[in-house]
């Protein structure tokens, strides 16, 4: 089984067990410029996250994602689990950790990297282009970000436009 992580941040008093410190595998599945400018980002404010997000990819793969609340709650599908979390585990408790189980095999550890660094600054969609449309496209159809998902299809279709008349 495959583990990733990606550092959106990591709030320092998390227990080694929750760090969410990028490795050496995640680092090879993302682009070193993306993950420097999230740390860039987010890096002065990681006192602040408040919620974990423990992926499980359909091909068996796990990942952690360190996640301020307020930014990620702009999906509707992480609003939802944020709502849950905060309700049943009270005020004090935090971070909470948020389970997601990713069940469509287009959805990959870079996808949703990108689609959550989108969610704290939109420059990071640079990086979107016809290699990484259709894996945002799944993500970001299955986080319900409607107009990212549309973008993403956009350059899809676009893709396929190029291949006919080529």
């Amino acid at each position: 089984m495959q583990t990733s992580a990606a550092t959106l941040c990591v709030p320092s008093e998390l227990p080694p067990a929750h760090s969410a410190s990028p490795s050496s595998e995640s680092r090879a599945d993302s682009s070193p410029l993306l993950l420097e400018q999230l740390d860039a980002w987010v890096k002065p404010h990681e006192s602040f996250a408040d919620c974990i997000l423990r992926v499980a990819y359909a091909d068996g793969g796990e990942g952690v994602f360190t996640l301020h609340g307020l930014l990620v709650s702009r999906s509707p599908v992480l609003h939802s689990l944020l709502s849950a979390a905060f309700l049943s585990s009270g005020p004090a408790m935090r971070p909470v950790v948020l389970p997601l189980a990713l069940p469509d095999p287009a959805v990959t550890p870079h996808a949703l990297g990108l689609v959550l660094a989108s969610l704290y600054s939109p420059s990071v969609l640079r990086h979107l282009d016809d290699s990484t449309a259709p894996a945002v496209l799944a993500t970001a159809h299955f986080l319900g970000l409607d107009k990212l998902a549309r973008r993403a299809l956009a350059l899809c279709e676009e893709a396929v436009r190029r291949a006919r008349s080529a």
